[in-house]
């Protein structure tokens, strides 16, 4: 859950590093990154709880498409790949994930709505199968106001 909250805070500071290099476009145009057989490494919590490594290749595909008539813009950050989380103590997870992330507001300003959701399916070291959804969305008025949020997390295996 808290490394949802951090991933949704990197794909804002994403956006805007994005605009910042490409700018939102002229009207009709819409910048896009893509980024083919990527590959990251990170420690910390994953969002079952567990401590440990996550390494990961992926490709994705970063879009942002400028503000209509109404000054509404739209993001899209869409990856996919392999994964392997090998935690300090437990059993190491390998398969495949899908994260996507949405947001549509005011070009710049508060407002809007952003949406994560990110699945990953595979198997525990002991050939058990599992897997992981996090969804969350959140809705801000025009001064920045939270009136909707909610996150859920879900791990399984067995």
């Amino acid at each position: 859950m808290e490394l949802s909250k951090i991933r949704l805070t990197a794909a804002g500071i994403g956006l805007a590093g994005f605009i910042a290099v490409f700018g939102v476009g002229a009207a009709g145009a819409a910048p896009v990154m893509q980024v083919h057989d990527g590959t990251s490494v990170s420690t910390g919590t994953n969002p079952c709880g567990q401590t440990g490594t996550t390494m990961a290749t992926y490709h994705l595909v970063f879009k942002v498409s400028p503000p209509d008539t109404t000054g509404i813009f739209h993001y899209l950050f869409n990856e996919n790949g392999t994964v392997t989380f090998v935690p300090t103590a437990g059993l190491t997870f390998t398969g495949t994930f899908h994260e996507m992330n949405t947001a549509n507001g005011p070009a710049l300003t508060p407002g809007g709505t952003i949406s994560f959701v990110e699945t990953a399916t595979g198997k525990l070291s002991d050939g058990t199968h599992a897997s992981l959804q996090v969804h969350e969305h959140m809705t801000y008025t025009p001064d920045g106001t939270l009136t909707a949020n909610f996150d859920n997390t879900g791990c399984v295996s067995g």
